[in-house]
């Protein structure tokens, strides 16, 4: 519980998210190298760095891809480097890839139905039987979905097919997919990649609709700085693996460590 009786208490809300001191080795070539930051419940915190910064290393480090070498990643007050990857999405952490995964030749709703199945109580053979277990479990899965469809308002597409849809379009489905597992803290790969400049306009209102209607935290790694600037209220910036900066999108945005990493050294 936060000590509400301390002035710093008020101004530093309990972190979702704590990374601790999180390094990465692989072979002797260091992909992370110290990197702390926190998340707040409900914030949307970005990710930036120029290519080869860490950024996706970082990711599937928070993902349990892969194991640091040194360092204490925190969520929600467990531990999760003692947990196994299949864990992540009970415990409430969700992630959507840079690349769709998506069933093309399935409906909308039939792909976020995909998404609920880390819910699903009833086991295999229940399931194959019909057992009452099963179809409740699978009347609550339905209604999960359609109700996340509603809140993000693309419920009037559920039975379209994905591959009618236009790749924005397939990107919130696949948002939807993410958030019908009821997760605490979304993280998002590249979101704008392949979109156009209405696209990145759209994405950017719906991910604050996500973090509104959901009450979710986003973790978002961009090359788009534009879109990270205007939407995220916390930018954490690293290069060569190392964290560089870490504050609102103004401070990171004044940050000399920050211009360099993106411009390079000026001549002199």
């Amino acid at each position: 519980m936060t000590d509400t009786s301390r002035p710093e208490a008020l101004l530093k809300p309990e972190a979702l998210l704590s990374v601790e001191g999180i390094s990465l080795t692989f072979g002797g070539i260091t992909a992370l190298d110290d990197i702390s930051f926190r998340v707040a419940p409900r914030q949307i915190c970005g990710i930036i760095g120029p290519n080869g910064a860490g950024k996706t290393s970082l990711f599937n480090v928070l993902s349990r891809i892969y194991s640091p070498s040194a360092g204490r990643i925190r969520f929600d007050g467990t531990d999760i480097l003692s947990l196994p990857q299949h864990r992540m999405a009970a415990l409430g952490i969700g992630r959507t890839f840079q690349n769709i995964a998506l069933f093309p030749g399935m409906s909308v709703l039939e792909n976020v139905l995909v998404g609920n199945q880390v819910r699903m109580r009833s086991g295999f053979v229940t399931a194959m039987l019909g057992l009452p277990r099963a179809r409740r479990d699978e009347a609550a899965g339905r209604k999960a979905a359609l109700e996340t469809l509603e809140r993000l308002g693309i419920a009037h597409q559920a039975d379209t097919l994905v591959s009618q849809l236009n790749f924005g379009a397939q990107k919130r489905v696949e948002f939807a997919r993410a958030l019908v597992m009821q997760p605490k803290l979304l993280l998002l790969d590249e979101p704008a990649a392949g979109l156009n400049h209405e696209g990145v306009e759209d994405l950017r209102a719906f991910i604050l609709t996500m973090r509104d209607a959901f009450g979710v935290s986003v973790l978002l790694v961009e090359h788009h700085l534009d879109l990270i600037m205007r939407v995220a209220e916390q930018v954490v910036a690293i290069n060569f693996g190392r964290k560089i900066a870490d504050g609102t999108p103004a401070q990171v945005q004044g940050s000399d460590a920050v211009v360099q990493a993106y411009l390079g050294a000026p001549d002199v």
